[in-house]
């Protein structure tokens, strides 16, 4: 299936699959055993139809690594933005995925708008570094609640009882730039405009829970992408919360 016929995409949001899969209709998945340097392993391809356009395309999971949706070139299936286009990418290429060029680090990136999530998760995965593209049903959507109890607990909740994964808060120390980023857009949702507002929820909440050894906060103010993405990518790829980012995170803007 690995072919010039194909686009191939991956996913960090969970929720924005789901959506994709919405009223698209399944037709069968298959087991494949595939010998790698003398190893057998499992690609497991399911089979999908989008009926509206008539046509199907497929979900390749690698060993259980990373899930691959291919896309026919000649297919009318509208994919969103927000899936990372890596058809190109030799990270993503099935021998390389099995020798370790990608690797799920279930680290959630979470923020307002503005503060370059969406750049930081898409930026990770091209490297093969798998973070997820926020935790929405724990985090994300409490912080829409004006109760900040309520979202105290709600974040110390998931981190108590998912010690394993890391939350990385983004956010923008500078306001002037904060508004540049969300006033910049070519569309300026209703969600945007409460970006600052989000943004205060968020440093509340960490203040209260930085003690937990699995909660992070990352400054994107005067930072390129790929800053802000090495910041990350070092808090995924590590064991435990050092020093140096303790000690920077101490005071964030209030």
């Amino acid at each position: 299936m690995e072919n010039l016929y194909f686009n191939k995409f991956v996913c960090m949001k969970k929720n924005l699959k789901d959506r994709f899969l919405s009223g698209k209709k399944f037709i069968m998945s298959r087991s494949n055993d595939y010998e790698f340097n003398g190893k057998e392993t499992k690609i497991i391809a399911e089979e999908w139809l989008d009926e509206e356009v008539g046509s199907p395309f497929f979900i390749q999971n690698i060993d259980g690594i990373v899930e691959l949706f291919l896309i026919p070139e000649d297919s009318n299936i509208f994919v969103n933005k927000d899936f990372l286009d890596v058809t190109h990418n030799p990270v993503f290429l099935v021998d390389n995925i099995l020798s370790g060029s990608v690797v799920q680090t279930n680290t959630y990136i979470e923020g307002a708008d503005g503060t370059g999530k969406t750049t930081a998760v898409n930026g990770l995965a091209s490297r093969g570094v798998m973070t997820t593209d926020r935790c929405v049903q724990h985090i994300t959507k409490v912080m829409n609640q004006d109760d900040r109890g309520l979202i105290v607990n709600s974040v110390q909740s998931f981190l108590e009882v998912n010690p394993t994964s890391k939350v990385i808060f983004l956010y923008v120390s500078d306001r002037e730039e904060h508004h540049k980023r969300i006033f910049s857009r070519e569309m300026i949702s209703a969600y945007d405009r409460t970006a600052f507002d989000l943004q205060e929820k968020y440093l509340y909440a960490y203040d209260k829970l930085k003690h937990f050894k699995n909660l992070y906060l990352v400054d994107t103010f005067n930072k390129s992408p790929e800053q802000v993405q090495y910041e990350c990518e070092k808090i995924a790829l590590s064991e435990v919360k050092n020093q140096e980012q303790e000690e920077c995170q101490e005071n964030p803007v209030k």
